[in-house]
């Protein structure tokens, strides 16, 4: 992939990402009549960052770099996107939060380790490792900040 095409896709997802604040933010109340009210911040931010996102636009163009870049990770990154649409999906659909995120953990990391011969070793770890980094979580969660998942 070129650089230039990379940057222009960048600069344009936080354009939308700007603009997609401002009229987020459009809705918020004032306190006061004529106080900045708590839009300001948030939309003064957005358009500084739609701005320079545009200087970054034009001076990339302007460069006209033919500079390739290659993502030597990249089926990990699609791999990894879909299985969390797939966590968040199974998760907004039938609930069970811990179970399936101690799968997904699990999953992802012996697809990780998967680079080097699999043994039963590293699988046994993942697993007693994504379990205790769940019940670790399940606790925190539940006990100490009385949230439910």
């Amino acid at each position: 992939m070129r650089k230039l095409h990379l940057d222009l896709a960048v600069y344009a997802f936080i354009i939308a990402c700007g603009a997609m604040t401002i009229w987020q933010t459009s809705d918020l109340p004032e306190s006061l009549p004529g106080d900045l009210g708590s839009a300001f911040f948030p939309q003064a931010m957005a358009v500084i960052m739609m701005a320079l996102c545009v200087v970054g636009a034009v001076t990339a163009i302007a460069n006209r770099s033919d500079e390739r870049i290659v993502f030597e990770g990249g089926f990990k990154l699609i791999v990894t996107i879909a299985a969390t649409a797939l966590f968040f999906g199974l998760w907004s659909t039938f609930g069970y939060f811990y179970q399936l995120a101690f799968l997904f953990l699990f999953g992802l990391l012996t697809f990780y380790a998967s680079d080097q011969k699999l043994t039963a070793k590293i699988v046994v770890l993942n697993a007693v490792g994504s379990a205790i980094f769940i019940a670790l979580a399940y606790l925190f969660f539940t006990e100490v900040l009385y949230t439910r998942f």
